[in-house]
């Protein structure tokens, strides 16, 4: 039976309502008898040929659909039943997305690069809501991968919530890469996107975002740190098929007092104190934005808990103590339903201690992979464990959704950084050709292991085609939860507003982490309006042009394309796009310089491409173009852009060969993968300290190849692992003192 039912449920309701406290949609009864699901026993050598590959996995419950999110390229996902069996499996590449339906069941997804995965049955049901997540688990990131189910009862909303002034943003439909909205929001404030249902949406933001998918409660609400518990929220709580919804809140520490508050009139919905364990909730029964405010940190959700104790269909991954899902600590406010939970560690003591009579509800000793399950009550459980936990609660195998945790990331770092996380030094806009200037980026580690030799290099432009600003700059560990700090002189070029600083963590991708696509941003020199209202602007161009042998391009013609996204509350008649080019690029004759729609509507957008060509090499370091876009009920504004030219250093400046090298440079190794000897070449643009070390995939340094002073020129240098297993190692180039480069080296034995 659907949880909304037409008319004769709800008269059925409304009359028994008093003696039986039972949703839309409630009657079937969940699963009576506790259980416990034996071991997985996967059989790696029989799915997959290369396990060490396949270190990315979870596992969880589900009663409809698995929907795979994929970040990378040649992302290899398989679907594992209990006995280890491969169900499954798919390969995908980034932004890509597949939905798995096994049925009812308890599942491990492997993966050979780190992932998202979203349970329950958002694909083939409707009514339900969640919080999407990265492939490190986190709520709030620059990246988030998700779906907005179909719609039933209207009501139902995309949103967007900002956490930092400043934070541009673009949703693309992932099916078709389209873009559906683009802007600019502050902190607190949100995008609310109405009429996109059954869509698979990406998001992309300069600063960290949530998304929200709401067509009904069942989620738990992230928090301004990045976690699912802390001291301040930004929620959302709707009123989809006239169901109550509910805001509730979870202290984890004596004395904890809250506010909750209407975001949008500023009233006090409620203020309380709590203590270790106690609940609060609060029903809702229209649709609010809301805020909360704690004195120590809390978890806060949307769910039935609030205005029913019978049941009703949904699915909730409850949240620990630490706002990461998988902990040793919950407290889970739930309903008539099942409660499973999963332990991902061996030797797992478990208590499931029911809190409002006190009972034991059940003790014991899971391993990795088990799970155990029971039907739960209204009530607030304290569930425990020795080591790490995962708990979902859900009734009746239907109408329910949620991102589940990874406990994959539990071995992992994360770093990380977002623009506002990138400084100019002196702290101004007004910045002119020839200003000195100092770069300054931090890196976090968000997650829950050491980082070991971070690199960090800043550029001018996007690294794919941009211009290096300094040398690669190494932190030698980040500890999980801590940070570092680089920095980095710089003049500032001609035509600054044309300019942005990207800086990029761990460009050669040393390092096996939660989540690598936060290791790149951006800042531009002169801040831009691109993407403030009315008219956001998103251009699509190359970045760079490379010049190869006598002055040639590797191209001479190249697409701009243009989307305006209309994210006012009015109609943009006769919106115009008009392309200035420089000397050395002109516009085919197939392409006007100015694109006339005769009308954007509000919430609409448009896109148009120029096809250009370039008739001539100009001698500076880039081509400057710009594009004015306006319409009759908004004003002008100018979009700069530049495509880079990149002129190559002569090989026979990195050699011997008559000329000295023009940098220090580390070469890749050769062979590559090797067994056991491998060679690599250094060179020195003039005489200095040399060290050469080699590191295991851990950070732990195994040699030093040289450490004196070299000569300028080519140096070669061997590294033979014979005493070394199998694995990743890599070579380090430090020149007085100071971090050049670190290369990936693979040994095969």
């Amino acid at each position: 039976m659907h949880k909304a039912i037409f008319t004769i449920w709800i008269v059925v309701l409304a009359v028994f309502s008093v003696f039986a406290n039972t949703p839309d949609g409630g009657g079937k009864a969940p699963k009576q008898d506790a259980r416990r699901v034996n071991v997985f026993q996967p059989a790696p050598n029989q799915v997959f040929s290369d396990q060490d590959d396949f270190l990315y996995s979870t596992t969880t419950y589900t009663f409809g659909d698995l929907v795979v999110f994929s970040y990378f390229d040649d992302s290899q996902f398989f679907i594992l039943a209990q006995d280890g069996s491969k169900i499954d499996s798919v390969i995908l590449q980034n932004n890509q997305y597949y939905v798995f339906s096994p049925g009812d069941g308890i599942y491990q997804v492997v993966g050979n690069k780190s992932f998202s995965l979203l349970i329950g049955d958002p694909v083939s049901a409707n009514v339900l809501g969640y919080f999407a997540v990265d492939e490190s688990g986190s709520p709030l990131s620059t990246r988030l991968n998700t779906y907005m189910p179909t719609n039933y009862w209207g009501g139902e909303h995309f949103i967007l919530f900002a956490y930092n002034d400043g934070t541009e943003f673009a949703v693309k439909n992932l099916s078709d890469n389209t873009i559906i909205s683009a802007g600019v929001l502050n902190k607190g404030e949100h995008l609310q996107l109405d009429g996109y249902y059954g869509v698979f949406l990406g998001v992309e933001a300069n600063k960290p975002v949530s998304a929200l998918s709401y067509t009904d409660q069942g989620y738990f609400i992230p928090s301004t740190n990045g976690t699912f518990a802390g001291t301040e929220f930004y929620g959302f709580s709707g009123y989809v098929g006239s169901w109550p919804n509910g805001i509730i809140i979870t202290a984890y520490s004596d004395s904890t007092t809250f506010l909750i508050v209407n975001s949008a009139t500023g009233d006090t919905i409620a203020t309380d104190t709590l203590d270790t364990g106690e609940v609060f909730s609060y029903a809702v029964y229209q649709d609010v934005y809301w805020q909360v405010m704690t004195n120590h940190p809390v978890t806060v959700c949307n769910s039935p808990y609030a205005a029913y104790s019978g049941y009703y269909y949904y699915l909730t991954r409850q949240i620990d103590e630490s706002g990461r899902g998988i902990g040793t600590n919950f407290y889970t406010p739930v309903i008539a339903g099942t409660v499973n939970i999963f332990s991902f560690e061996d030797g797992n003591e478990v208590l499931v201690i029911n809190t409002t009579t006190q009972d034991t509800v059940w003790q014991g000793t899971l391993d990795a992979y088990q799970e155990y399950s029971f039907s739960s009550s209204y009530t607030v459980y304290h569930i425990t464990g020795s080591k790490n936990l995962a708990v979902i609660s859900s009734y009746g195998g239907g109408w329910g959704a949620d991102f589940v945790p990874l406990n994959f990331s539990l071995g992992l770092p994360d770093v990380a950084l977002s623009s506002n996380n990138i400084y100019f030094d002196p702290d101004t806009d007004k910045r002119a050709p020839g200003d000195p200037i100092t770069l300054s980026a931090m890196v976090h580690n968000w997650g829950y292991q050491t980082a070991y030799n971070v690199a960090v290099q800043f550029y001018d432009g996007d690294p794919e085609g941009g211009q290096a600003i300094s040398s690669v700059m190494i932190a030698d560990s980040i500890p999980a939860g801590d940070s570092a700090y680089f920095q980095q002189q710089w003049t500032v070029p001609d035509y600054p507003e044309y300019h942005a600083v990207y800086v990029i963590v761990d460009q050669e991708n040393t390092i096996r982490e939660s989540n690598e696509s936060n290791n790149m941003s951006f800042k531009f020199i002169i801040p831009n309006d691109d993407l403030l209202p009315p008219l956001s602007t998103i251009i699509d161009a190359p970045v760079a042009v490379n010049v190869v042998g006598d002055d040639s391009l590797e191209f001479d013609s190249l697409d701009i394309r243009i989307n305006l996204v209309n994210t006012g509350t009015v109609d943009a008649p006769n919106a115009r796009a008009i392309l200035s080019l420089p000397p050395g690029m002109k516009l085919t004759e197939d392409s006007q310089d100015s694109i006339l729609w005769d009308v954007i509507p509000a919430s609409q957008h448009a896109d148009s491409v120029w096809h250009v060509v370039i008739d001539s090499l100009i001698d500076g370091d880039a081509y400057f173009y710009s594009i004015l876009v306006e319409s009759d009920s908004s004003a002008p504004k100018i979009v700069e852009r530049m495509l880079l030219i990149n002129r190559p250093v002569g090989i026979n400046e990195r050699t011997t060969d008559g000329k000295l090298p023009a940098e220090y440079f580390l070469s890749n190794n050769y062979p590559n993968p090797f067994n056991p000897v491998t060679h690599f070449d250094v060179f020195m643009k003039k005489q200095a300290n040399l060290q050469l070390d080699v590191y295991s995939i851990n950070g732990q340094k195994i040699a030093t190849l040289f450490k004196g002073s070299a000569t300028a020129g080519k140096h070669s240098f061997t590294f033979n692992g014979a005493k070394y297993g199998s694995g990743v190692y890599f070579v380090r180039m430090r020149v007085d003192g100071k971090d050049v480069m670190t290369r990936k080296m693979m040994m095969l034995k």
